[in-house]
């Protein structure tokens, strides 16, 4: 599963494997518009933070140390016309990555 930005469209594309041994193929990847109108300009989609995330700690920094993500939050800005009301509308959730907790 990848979820990538095309222009102004927010798209997820899914690759089942298959043969024996299983493989992937981009050639099988099924592509889904899950958002469209995305204007986020410099605010990043994802953001990823570690262990020791407590709600206002910063994100992770470039390069992103993959083993050390814990949750990924998820932040989309919609506006389907910029020069006209309503504003943009802001739709943000939060990940915890469940299998990799080590916090309880």
């Amino acid at each position: 599963v990848r979820y990538y930005l095309s222009g102004t469209k927010m798209m997820r594309g899914v690759i089942v494997p298959s043969g024996n041994p299983l493989s992937y193929s981009s050639d099988d990847e099924a592509i889904t518009e899950i958002a469209q109108s995305v204007s986020n300009g410099n605010t990043p989609i994802f953001t990823y933070f570690d262990t020791n995330y407590n709600g206002n700690t910063s994100p992770l920094g470039d390069p992103i140390s993959i083993p050390n993500i814990r949750l990924v939050k998820i932040n989309l800005i919609l506006d389907d016309d910029p020069n006209r009301p309503p504003g943009p509308v802001s739709a943000t959730t939060q990940i915890t990555i469940r299998n990799l907790k080590d916090n309880l």
